[in-house]
């Protein structure tokens, strides 16, 4: 099935007939075609020739001659071969490319013959700049794969290493937060247990020196009552004795 957005008219190179090419022969056969041959040897219009030469342009690798293409019989029967895949297996446009890019070299064995000492030079360069261009994708894809692991491994190691230097930073911060604690507890027990022994003592030296003074005052309140009792009792004695004599002068 060919496209319906066929452009038909797009023209990359401008094809005409020229006698020089058919001149060329090889065992009594063109050594190249020009478009116009190959249309007549298809029964497909020259348009439709150039169409599939501008879509297939990578697998089929036309030579050209300035602006013309020269076909050899390895490009017809190329375009033989996708004329087949377009018409009869009614495959698209794209799906023929895909499927070419996959199965042009084996195709290309296929379809050579051994006699024939262009096609094996044509099938020669075919295959080396597949397998070049092949090589070098693989080459590409190896360098990026590598790329990218050894980048993530290099970041897993960076990654690694600072979180165990963390982990140390933390695990000392750990310890010394912990020795701080410790240090500080017992500083603090320590001086509270001096200020509380001195406590006690000044407690102790305070109290002494209470007792002895109330010790004191009582001996000297005790005094001072036993003065002021006997001060009294002589009063009272003396009042007495004035009474008596009064009492008795009177009589």
């Amino acid at each position: 099935m060919e496209n319906n957005n066929n452009p038909e008219n797009k023209k990359k190179y401008v094809d005409i007939d020229y006698e020089e090419i058919s001149e060329k022969q090889i065992n009594g056969k063109p050594l190249y075609y020009s478009t116009k041959q190959v249309a007549e040897i298809l029964q497909e219009p020259t348009s439709r020739i150039r169409y599939w030469c501008d879509c297939f342009d990578v697998f089929l690798n036309i030579q050209r001659s300035g602006q013309n293409r020269q076909f050899t019989e390895q490009d017809i029967e190329k375009l033989k071969y996708i004329r087949k895949l377009l018409k009869k297996d009614g495959l698209t446009i794209n799906q023929v490319k895909e499927y070419c890019s996959e199965k042009d070299v084996t195709m290309l064995q296929e379809q050579v013959k051994s006699q024939d000492p262009i096609a094996l030079q044509a099938l020669a360069t075919a295959i080396m700049t597949e397998m070049e261009t092949r090589i070098q994708l693989i080459q590409k894809k190896i360098i990026e794969d590598i790329t990218i692991e050894v980048t993530k491994n290099i970041s897993e190691k960076i990654t690694q290493s600072i979180s165990a230097e963390l982990n140390i930073q933390k695990q000392y911060l750990d310890n010394t937060k912990k020795d701080m604690k410790d240090y500080i507890s017992v500083t603090v027990e320590d001086k509270f247990n001096k200020n509380i022994d001195h406590l006690k003592t000044h407690i102790n030296v305070t109290t002494q020196n209470l007792c002895k003074q109330m010790k004191d005052d009582d001996i000297n309140l005790v005094n001072n009552l036993k003065k002021h009792m006997e001060e009294r009792r002589q009063q009272i004695e003396d009042q007495n004795k004035k009474g008596f004599f009064s009492k008795l002068f009177k009589k």
